[in-house]
């Protein structure tokens, strides 16, 4: 759903709450909220979150695709992926960047475009952005129960 309101400089302001428990009971370790600010047609800020503990989330292998766009030094970089992936860095080796976001969550089948600049005389021709999941993102295997032994 979409809520418009006013903020004056400076100041903030609670927006709304909402109950999501009827959509994603039982599923609470599979499901992902996506939410974004705007201020007129600009996008301000975008991100996701999950309803549980990283480790406890069912990721699965997100597929990511990156497309880079632009020229003169200045580019975006537009990134989908398959499914759900979390706290993704976007680098580039032997190219020095100025870049926006350099941590991103990325949505099922919702592209998230990030603006660089080529510094000095550094070129992109031929170079692939270096996009890692950060580790703890992975589907860890579930904590055992330690063995406790009773004294005698």
């Amino acid at each position: 759903s979409e809520e418009s309101c006013i903020v004056s400089a400076s100041s903030s302001k609670f927006l709304f709450t909402r109950d999501f428990a009827e959509y994603i009971s039982g599923r609470e370790n599979e499901c992902v909220i996506e939410y974004s600010l705007h201020s007129g047609s600009n996008l301000v800020y975008r991100s996701s979150t999950i309803f549980v503990e990283p480790k406890r989330f069912k990721f699965e292998d997100p597929f990511i695709e990156s497309e880079i766009t632009g020229s003169d030094r200045k580019y975006s970089i537009t990134f989908n992926a398959h499914a759900f992936a979390m706290g993704v860095e976007i680098g580039f080796d032997d190219t020095e960047v100025l870049i926006n976001e350099n941590y991103i969550n990325i949505t099922q089948n919702s592209p998230i475009k990030i603006s660089f600049t080529v510094l000095g005389g550094h070129t992109i021709r031929g170079c692939e952005p270096r996009v890692k999941e950060v580790e703890m993102c992975r589907q860890l295997p579930m904590p055992q129960s330690p063995k406790v032994r009773q004294k005698r």
